[in-house]
């Protein structure tokens, strides 16, 4: 009677865990539009299961990606490094035709590096950045800015032209001053 107890209690619970169980599309999907219900905290949560399930495919790498900008939004910059890190290390592995997420994956790592001013780092960051992404004039602007801080006056000069020519409005308040010593450099 013990035994035809526990298997029943065994079966039962097999099946509820079954019921619930769900795949990383799925919590992709549900964190997805949490987000987009400004729920980020309830998305982070269907993120880190799906990083749990360990899967190694491209939900893993956009799970990463998703905490680690909600992490950079929350001002826990080496958290979210460690969130891009891992994305982009799965980036390699992981078949991923989406140019623009490995993009933003490189500019938001580059962003806080920026932040922590190791701009070679953020110019490296940048660089692939553009690579996946070459219309992203904000990548341009601020690998100008990195440059200009390192004292490369006509790189910063060069990918300052770049930046404008993708989009007139990129040089604002914060990059005027680079921009315009910068602009005495060109040739």
């Amino acid at each position: 009677m013990k035994l035809s107890n526990l298997s029943s209690f065994l079966i039962a619970a097999f099946i509820c865990n079954s019921s619930f169980a769900q795949d990383a599309e799925t919590l992709m999907k549900m964190g997805r539009k949490l987000e987009n219900a400004n729920l980020s905290r309830d998305a982070v949560l269907k993120y880190d299961m799906v990083i749990a399930l360990n899967e190694g495919d491209k939900y893993n790498l956009e799970a990463y990606y998703y905490r680690g900008n909600y992490k950079k939004k929350k001002g826990q910059f080496d958290a979210a490094k460690n969130d891009y890190n891992s994305a982009i290390e799965l980036s390699s592995k992981v078949e991923d035709e989406r140019p623009k997420l490995l993009g933003d994956l490189f500019y938001n790592r580059a962003m806080i590096k920026y932040k922590e001013e190791r701009y070679q780092g953020a110019i490296r960051d940048l660089d692939e950045a553009v690579k996946h992404f070459p219309r992203k004039a904000e990548a341009y602007a601020y690998r100008a800015q990195c440059k200009y801080a390192l004292k490369d006056k006509p790189g910063a000069c060069q990918d300052f032209t770049e930046a404008r020519l993708l989009d007139a409005n990129v040089i604002d308040d914060q990059f005027e001053e680079a921009y315009s010593k910068s602009l005495k450099k060109c040739k």
